[in-house]
C-alpha cells in the first residue's frame, strides 16, 4: 500500500531566490524600463504661488464672523412648551404628595429645592464668567487698538487700573521708572 499526501496539510519546503533568478524574472516579463532623466522644479510654476498672488493685501478685511444662526420660532415654542409642562407636571405631583402624605411631600419639597438651588447657583456662576469674559474680551481689543494706535497719554489710563492689581515690588518699581517720559 501506498501512503497518499495530503497537499493541504503537509508544509511545503521554502523557495530560496537567488539574485540570477530575480533578474531573469523581470527580465522575462519586461519589468525593466529605462531611466529617464532627472526634472528641475525650478521652471514650474506652482498653483500654491498663483493662488498667493491672487489674495488680498490685508485678510482681516475679507474674512467676517459667521453670525450665529436664529431658531426658529418652532423650536423656541416647542423648548417653551417642554419647560412649562415640566413645570405644571412638578406642581401637580407635590399637590398629589401633599394630599396622601405631608411627610412625603416634605420629601418632595426638600429634593426639589435642593437640585433647584443647586442648578441656580451652576446657572449664576456660569453666567458670571461670561461678563467676565465679555470684560476681557474689550479689554483685549482695547489694547489691541492702543497697541496700533500713535496717540500719546492714552496707554496710561489703560495701564493704571492693571498696575494696581499687581503687588509693589521691583520689578513694578523698575516699570514705574521706566514709565515717566518727560514730554
Amino acid at each position: 500500500m501506498m501512503k497518499q499526501t495530503d497537499n493541504s496539510s503537509a508544509l511545503k519546503k521554502s523557495q530560496i531566490y537567488n539574485e540570477a533568478d530575480l533578474i531573469d524574472d523581470a527580465q522575462s516579463n519586461g519589468a525593466i524600463k529605462p531611466l529617464k532623466p532627472s526634472q528641475s522644479f525650478d521652471e514650474v510654476e506652482f498653483v500654491c504661488e498663483q493662488v498667493l498672488t491672487e489674495l488680498p493685501e490685508n485678510m482681516a478685511d475679507t474674512i467676517t464672523p459667521a453670525k450665529p444662526k436664529k431658531w426658529s420660532k418652532l423650536a423656541v415654542l416647542s423648548l417653551t412648551s417642554l419647560g412649562l409642562l415640566a413645570v405644571v407636571q412638578t406642581v401637580l405631583g407635590l399637590v398629589e404628595s401633599f394630599n396622601q402624605s405631608p411627610w412625603l411631600f416634605g420629601f418632595y419639597a426638600t429634593v426639589l429645592s435642593i437640585v433647584t438651588l443647586w442648578a441656580s447657583v451652576g446657572v449664576i456662576k456660569e453666567w458670571r464668567k461670561l461678563v467676565n469674559l465679555k470684560k476681557v474680551a474689550d479689554h483685549q481689543s482695547r489694547a489691541q487698538r492702543l497697541s496700533q494706535s500713535m496717540q500719546m497719554g492714552e496707554a496710561t489710563k489703560f495701564i493704571a487700573p492693571i498696575l494696581a492689581k499687581y503687588p509693589n515690588n521691583d520689578a513694578k518699581q523698575h516699570y514705574m521708572r521706566a514709565s515717566t517720559i518727560s514730554i
